[in-house]
């Protein structure tokens, strides 16, 4: 992707979701074991697989600043764990590990409320 492109795409993703919740979605995908896969050496449209759905994938496409995925959920939404995961691979979302804060656990909160 040229310059242009990922400018306008940052842009478009930080004003449909927060950078934090892309960077939430593309760890869970990591977790769930998705695989994001460049579609003929093109850095605007990937293949990702499914975690519901084994040996399916859904294409995830970046045009004009915009994030499309086949994914059942695009329907409702305007974000996804494929779209983040393609964000991931292209480095648009930072390094996931580092720039995110450490989170407790739930039990560990409610044990410290008791």
């Amino acid at each position: 992707m040229d310059a242009t492109t990922t400018q306008a795409t940052i842009r478009r993703i930080e004003s449909v979701v927060p950078l934090e919740t892309w960077r939430r979605l593309a760890e869970k995908a990591r977790r769930q074991g998705l695989r994001a896969f460049r579609l003929n050496a093109d850095a605007r449209t990937w293949a990702v697989t499914s975690h519901s759905q084994p040996g399916a994938a859904y294409e995830v496409t970046i045009l004009d600043g915009d994030l499309l995925c086949s994914c059942p959920g695009s329907a409702y939404y305007p974000y996804c764990k494929h779209r983040a995961l393609v964000l991931a691979e292209l480095g648009l979302l930072g390094d996931l590990a580092e720039d995110r804060p450490a989170r407790r656990s739930r039990s560990r909160r409610r044990a410290r409320a008791a």
